[in-house]
């Protein structure tokens, strides 16, 4: 996975590589605080943590991105 603040780039199911420019949809599929389950989100930002994890700006606040999933 490569990134930078205002595009990700992921492989589709089909194994075709595509640039996500924000803003993108998510779906929330785990349980985080202000955020309403399996509710669809547009990402905002795309940052990296202290520890090099991905996260993604919805609403202004930071979400690690293992708690989504691409629409």
């Amino acid at each position: 996975m490569t990134f930078d603040q205002e595009s990700l780039l992921v492989v589709s199911q089909e194994g075709i590589l595509l640039r996500l420019k924000v803003p993108f949809r998510v779906q929330l599929i785990k349980e985080v605080p202000k955020l309403e389950l399996y509710k669809a989100y547009l990402v905002q930002s795309i940052q990296v943590d202290p520890k090099e994890v991905l996260v993604y700006y919805i609403k202004g606040r930071p979400y690690y991105y293992f708690n989504f999933i691409i629409l």
